[in-house]
């Protein structure tokens, strides 16, 4: 008997709204529950809250929350540094940061950081 398993989706970028999705890890065994992320302040709490755990995650979501903020206009200098600040030791988040910073338009830190999410599941295949 062969039984459907559920593929867990830890984040998305959902195109229609703009917006983030994330498993809430914190739920995790007992619980699904996903959370709509929709700005960058609210990104940054869900990396210091550990709604998000494990290095390439948490790079993946940095750069996703600095989608949103290029998105509302936000000064992308403070956005970077709330993000960062959400923890200082995270190599991979520190990382996506950096790759982000010479860029300044909405689109282009979107398709990066969709390269970013891109890239790290190409690599754990």
């Amino acid at each position: 008997m062969q039984t459907k398993k559920k593929v867990l989706i830890p984040i998305a970028w959902r195109d229609k709204t703009e917006s983030v999705i994330v498993l809430d890890q914190r739920e995790l065994p007992y619980s699904y529950k996903e959370l709509e992320i929709k700005t960058y302040i609210e990104m940054a709490d869900a990396i210091r809250n550990m709604v998000l755990r494990g290095a390439p995650l948490i790079g993946i979501a940095a750069a996703y929350g600095m989608a949103l903020a290029a998105k509302a206009g936000e000064d992308l200098k403070e956005a970077d540094k709330l993000l960062r600040s959400t923890r200082p030791t995270a190599i991979n988040l520190a990382w996506a940061l950096n790759e982000l910073s010479p860029l300044r338009s909405y689109q282009e830190i979107l398709e990066k950081a969709k390269w970013i999410h891109q890239d790290d599941i190409e690599r754990c295949k």
